[in-house]
């Protein structure tokens, strides 16, 4: 998703600061070779501390993508998904203070199941802290953003896939498998 909003934004003549994470080596990411935008280093867990590693305040916009936790074992930790939640929140404050006027973050077609009765009673779904962790930030995110006078919109992102995305979910596997000519297993359809 970064590196899409990037480069699109790169296109428009916007100027980008991208950060990433401590030890990301910008060398070997060949998504960021050669694009003319500032890249600044600072941890997710770490991100109210971004104003103070940045020059200059005028940035108009904040696009949140980083998740820590998306995989495996950290998916289905509440403290790794409440750490989640004051990360977004940290980011909101710290886009206020970077003059940013408006915070788009990345929601999951997920947190929509939590809306359904059966959502809702699923006992056994195993990734319910995760979808609430999400749901979390859009409404805990509207109301950090309208107290720091900042605009808030939180898409619904689902089923990403393209160059640099390499995660199992069902879009990104079927492509790489019907492109491998491996078959595709495919459930009954009748996910929320």
């Amino acid at each position: 998703m970064g590196n899409a909003v990037t480069r699109e934004l790169l296109s428009r003549g916007v100027d980008v600061t991208v950060v990433v994470r401590p030890g990301f080596d910008h060398a070997k990411n060949r998504r960021l070779n050669g694009l003319n935008l500032r890249v600044v280093e600072c941890d997710i867990k770490e991100i109210f501390k971004l104003p103070e590693l940045l020059p200059y305040r005028d940035y108009d916009v904040w696009y949140q993508f980083a998740w820590d936790g998306l995989f495996n074992e950290p998916l289905l930790d509440y403290v790794t998904q409440v750490n989640n939640v004051k990360y977004v929140m940290d980011a909101i404050v710290a886009a206020k203070k970077l003059g940013c006027g408006r915070f788009i973050g990345a929601g999951s077609i997920s947190q929509y199941e939590l809306r359904t009765l059966e959502g809702q009673t699923n006992a056994h779904d195993k990734h319910r802290i995760y979808k609430t962790a999400k749901l979390a930030c859009e409404y805990m995110g509207r109301a950090v953003a309208s107290h720091e006078g900042i605009k808030f919109f939180w898409p619904i992102i689902t089923n990403i896939f393209g160059e640099g995305e390499d995660s199992p979910r069902l879009i990104n596997s079927m492509i790489k498998n019907l492109l491998a000519g491996k078959r595709q297993p495919l459930s009954e359809g009748d996910q929320i």
